[in-house]
């Protein structure tokens, strides 16, 4: 039932005025509606997933604002021929509404009394904006004469938005009139381009159709990492579809229009995020005149998109409510009772949650970049980790800020989540101490095709002695003279960690009841030093906790810390010497770790062409200092051995047939194998590590 578009069975439910050719137009606000302009058909399903009631009495027609509940309406008038009530017409409704119009249509003063004249079925429109003008008690006296009319026989076809329209489901309820409730959703694949279509007026011709279809297919894309039918959902929204045909209608150049939209992501991000603030200003253009009407104040100033956004979580999250210093404070209690029920019915949000987690990442991303002016709010800590775990557009949203923006650990936890859920191949979260302050510079590295994504930040950390971080702990690297901590976010405190982790800190506390080890999809881990986990430690590693799978391979988690070998059970089996800084270092041995990171780290997936991985990462994961890794790489290009290209290193063709395994894996080619290619660029490695000590 829920995929199926159930428009045609909703016309079938409205009696036909098959003899109905007069057409009472003696008011506009009552009238049958002439066929609408454009009509293009939306997904129409059953609320609740209930199946359409037979012999119902009334039928509700719900949906989120700019959905074209108003043209439905219209098309619904049209093809029964019977008459649409335009409420927004109406100065206010009341007792006395219906039965005036109703008397104006049968030309009678009792209406009621006749029978004959009565139409069999009325579609109402403009349910919100009729309640937003009256009192709660005009409210109901109107909707008792709703249940009066439908008792008569008329059938009453009501559209609005979910909010109004369930208070008015339960009324009907308890007067025990059968009810049928439908749902506008979205347009499906095929009807956004006939809507698009429909809304340029350019000529549509073979390089038109080819911009449009790609233009469509990398919004979608641009969501990518939430289902395919939000992906529908949030492109096949009307204002989604009006932004598209307005770039359409701006921009004639569809071939190099065309060509924009496949290169270049963060070009789809931006026009998501003009789609949206279309939206709020929609909503501000639609609603803010209305608030402002009794306030003596311009429309302009009130119901602002930051102000929406900021409703928004005070509604969702118990947030502080808006500042309301531009409203004289004798009105401020009027407003906030009047925004109420918009706040209620925005187009973002549906009932407890957001309507699509398209809006609820790009309003929480506006809290930390300061878009629209939205000021940092606070929010639980699950309820933007839930936000970030949603999609990848939580961090695609902040990003495209393009600029270094300050975030706190709970920030920093939703960005992670929203990173993973990207499911971009090579992603990966660095976090590594600022020499000159207290805080830590953060790097979200991702991939889309051959373009590298990268998001920098500035993490302020709660205790400056110590980072906190949440599970699932995976694509993770640390480099930090504080203890890290990790935490579980799940209620049985279950704590995953990995694959690709890599600590190197003062120490890591693990806090939970029970950790487990992530296994690769596809069987035990590889032997790459990206699939382990390492914690490289200058303290030793204590932990309560209960292991309960071990990891992948046995080494695959690596515990290098001094006194390893005093390690409690189970940890005992994972230590591993480290290197003391001050002592005498065997550098050949340093020098041979890096290159079994390199080319542990570098990779061909999710990557065209040569095996590769960020610079940043590889720069995390080694122990040589800053300046001397930026010689030992123009080294290896000058041998040939690798090349960069932006935040990439890319290992050379011709040195693919010397590739080995960071890990001394069976089966696969180990560094004495290929000691004669390598030992020599080792050396070299050695000599400028000693010689910039």
């Amino acid at each position: 039932m829920n995929s199926t578009n159930l428009l045609d069975e909703l016309i079938e439910s409205i009696p036909l005025n098959a003899s109905h050719d007069r057409t009472d137009r003696n008011s506009s606000a009552f009238s049958p509606s002439d066929k609408p302009k454009l009509f293009i058909t939306p997904v129409i399903r059953a609320k609740y997933n209930e199946p359409h009631k037979p012999g119902s009495q009334a039928t509700l027609i719900s949906a989120r604002g700019a959905t074209g509940k108003t043209v439905l309406a219209q098309h619904l008038s049209h093809k029964a021929k019977q008459p649409l009530w335009r409420l927004e017409q109406d100065e206010a409704v009341g007792a006395a509404s219906l039965i005036r119009h109703l008397s104006r249509y049968t030309n009678t003063v009792e209406p009621y009394s006749h029978t004959d004249k009565l139409p069999h079925a009325i579609i109402i429109d403009s349910f919100d904006e009729a309640r937003t003008r009256v009192s709660s008690t005009s409210w109901d006296e109107f909707t008792a004469t709703l249940v009066e009319a439908i008792k008569a026989g008329i059938k009453l076809v009501m559209l609005g938005r979910d909010r109004t329209l369930e208070e008015l489901w339960i009324q009907l309820e308890e007067n025990n009139i059968i009810t049928s409730w439908f749902e506008v959703s979205h347009f499906d694949s095929e009807n956004q381009k006939k809507y698009v279509d429909c809304k340029v007026k350019a000529d549509k011709t073979d390089a038109y159709f080819s911009a449009r279809n790609t233009i469509i297919s990398s919004l979608k894309q641009s969501v990518g990492g939430v289902a395919q039918e939000e992906q529908e959902k949030l492109v096949g929204y009307a204002p989604v579809l009006d932004a598209i045909a307005t770039l359409l209608n701006e921009d004639l150049n569809y071939a190099a229009l065309k060509s924009e939209f496949t290169k270049d992501n963060s070009r789809n991000i931006e026009e998501l995020k003009k789609v949206l603030i279309h939206i709020l200003s929609r909503e501000q253009g639609k609603i803010g005149k209305l608030l402002a009407k009794d306030l003596n104040i311009a429309p302009s100033l009130t119901y602002k998109p930051k102000e929406q956004i900021e409703w928004l979580f005070h509604s969702l999250y118990n947030t502080p409510e808006p500042n309301l210093s531009y409203i004289a404070p004798e009105k401020q209690a009027q407003y906030r009772e009047g925004v109420q029920e918009f706040v209620l019915q925005h187009p973002f949000r549906n009932e407890h949650t957001w309507a699509s987690s398209v809006f609820g990442a790009y309003a929480a991303s506006t809290t930390m970049t300061g878009e629209l002016e939205v000021p940092s709010i606070s929010i639980n800590r699950r309820d933007i980790e839930e936000i970030g775990g949603k999609s990848g557009l939580l961090l695609d949203f902040t990003n495209s800020a393009n600029r270094n923006i300050e975030i706190d650990e709970e920030q920093l936890i939703a960005l992670h989540q929203s990173l993973l859920a990207s499911e971009q191949p090579n992603s990966s979260l660095i976090i590594e101490d600022n020499d000159h302050s207290n805080s830590c510079n953060v790097k979200f590295l991702g991939s889309r095709e051959d373009e590298q994504d990268v998001g920098e930040y500035t993490l302020i950390p709660e205790n400056d002695k110590c980072i906190r971080f949440a599970a699932p702990i995976e694509h993770l690297t640390v480099n930090s003279s504080r203890t890290v901590h990790f935490s579980s976010t799940n209620s049985d405190s279950t704590l995953t960690i990995g694959p690709d982790v890599y600590i190197r800190a003062l120490n890591v506390v693990i806090e939970g009841g029970v950790l487990d080890f992530s296994r690769r999809t596809g069987g035990p881990t590889s032997a790459d030093c990206s699939d382990s986990v390492v914690f490289e430690l200058s303290e030793p590693f204590q932990s309560n906790i209960q292991l309960r799978t071990k990891p992948a391979t046995p080494d695959s988690f690596e515990i290098r810390c001094p006194s390893f070998s005093s390690l409690q059970y189970p940890w005992h089996d994972y230590g591993v010497a480290v290197e003391e800084s001050d002592t005498d270092v065997d550098w050949t041995s340093r020098a041979i770790r890096f290159l079994n990171t390199l080319m542990g780290l570098t990779r061909n997936h999710g990557h065209k062409g040569d095996r590769a991985c960020y610079i940043p990462k590889l720069q995390g994961r080694q122990s040589i200092k800053r300046a001397d890794f930026s010689s030992v790489i123009s080294l290896l290009e000058n041998r040939g051995v690798l090349y960069t290209n932006k935040q990439m290193i890319f290992i050379d063709p011709s040195t693919e047939k010397y590739r080995f395994s960071g890990k001394k894996a069976p089966g696969q080619r180990s560094f004495e194998d290929v000691k004669e290619f390598w030992q020599p660029i080792a050396d070299e490695i050695s000599n400028i590590i000693q010689s910039e000590r």
